[in-house]
């Protein structure tokens, strides 16, 4: 380089790199250099700013402290904190855990400030998971890695550790894919520990509903209110033990119906949430087969009809979510309460002999029903399904 004064000098630098276009082609570093001239010009790496001076320097004041009351250095200074365990630098607003995560440090206006008593609970694992090292807590747990809670995997769980009273908990079924959900558990019928997952009791929340709600659940789950937790989160329940599931409805009358069955399941969204079970266990309705017609049905939905049945679709002629049957398909039956009448010839037929997912008040076919010996097969006020581990 030749200066205007005449003299000349050079500068050569070691290793010179340029980043791509993506990064603008800026000079990520120069390395070492050497010269000629004592007066240099200097460039920072990519990744530090250039700290200017009030005053300019220049070669004959190289600090450039003529006429300055303030001493001024020029030096290129970090865009964000240098980590020397790894030799690397993190930006503002970044924090680097170390390798045993026993210090959490946070980058500050270019300063590292580090909590050095950062540490993992008692239920949590030190580990790098997506590239991210941090306290993570173990299968079971939820939190943040520094507290850890136990999370129950059914309502039988958390009444097995303590849990007596009825109201909502927080569960994680066995590889359950998100977050853990709230349930109703009710913990004083019976040996306890049940898990509700349907409740009927008057009639504010609307049960013709759609597959997507269906699947994801609808209502209020505190007690008092109706509500249905979600196909998804039943199938997932249900696929990780074996359940009873019991049944118990009240007629207008207050008389109290119950069923209990074996290894209740539901499969998943593949298999439309097919229903199945083992066996009937006990009961008083005075039937045993009532709901064996559901047995290994799919559920419908009025906007997904997967009885098997194309003369009707029994979902929206019975206002509910449910595991129609197929078994009345053709049929013409005389008119009953939970009977339908279709075509011109005054046939009636029906899909199912429970559901108890019909409008509350609804009318012939349309409402709430379960077949029972005792002619109280519909007009029911109170239903409620729940499952619970058989051992």
């Amino acid at each position: 380089m030749t200066l205007s004064n005449g003299s000349s000098f050079y500068v050569k630098y070691n290793y010179f790199r340029i980043s791509d276009e993506w990064n603008d082609y800026a000079i990520v570093s120069v390395g070492e250099f050497r010269s000629n001239w004592t007066c240099v010009v200097s460039t920072c790496p990519l990744t530090m700013n250039r700290n200017t001076c009030t005053c300019q320097d220049v070669c004959n004041d190289p600090i450039g402290q003529t006429d300055c009351y303030t001493e001024c250095v020029e030096t290129c200074v970090p865009e964000g904190c240098s980590v020397p365990e790894t030799n690397s630098l993190i930006t503002n607003g970044e924090s680097f855990i170390n390798a045993n995560c026993s210090q959490n440090c946070t980058c500050i206006d270019n300063q590292l400030n580090c909590n050095i008593h950062y540490q993992c609970s008692p239920y949590a694992t030190c580990s790098t998971r997506d590239e991210i090292r941090k306290c993570y807590c173990n299968e079971g747990y939820e939190g943040n890695g520094e507290t850890c809670i136990s999370v129950f995997k059914d309502c039988y769980e958390a009444y097995q550790a303590g849990h007596t009273t009825d109201g909502i908990y927080t569960i994680l079924p066995t590889d359950w894919p998100g977050s853990p959900f709230r349930v109703f558990c009710n913990m004083t019928f019976g040996d306890g520990g049940w898990t509700v997952f349907q409740r009927r009791i008057d009639g504010v929340t609307d049960f013709f509903r759609n597959w997507t709600e269906y699947k994801q659940g609808f209502g209020l789950l505190n007690e008092g209110n109706d509500f249905w937790l979600g196909n998804e989160q039943l199938h997932y329940l249900t696929d990780q033990k074996n359940y009873i599931l019991r049944v118990d409805f009240v007629h207008s009358s207050d008389r109290l119906y119950y069923n209990e069955f074996t290894t209740f399941k539901i499969g998943d969204e593949s298999t439309k949430y097919l229903m199945s079970y083992s066996s009937f266990k006990s009961g008083n309705t005075g039937y045993t087969y009532t709901f064996s017609y559901n047995n290994g049905k799919q559920f419908s939905t009025r906007d997904q009809d997967n009885d098997e049945c194309s003369n009707h679709h029994f979902a929206d002629r019975h206002r509910g979510g449910w595991w129609y049957s197929d078994n009345w398909c053709t049929g013409c039956y005389g008119s009953h309460c939970h009977h339908f009448q279709y075509g011109s010839s005054g046939c009636y037929t029906l899909g199912t002999y429970t559901n108890l997912n019909g409008d509350y008040n609804g009318g012939s076919a349309e409402n709430i029903f379960y077949n029972t010996n005792g002619s109280n097969d519909c007009n029911h006020k109170f239903a409620e399904m729940k499952i619970r581990p058989s051992n």
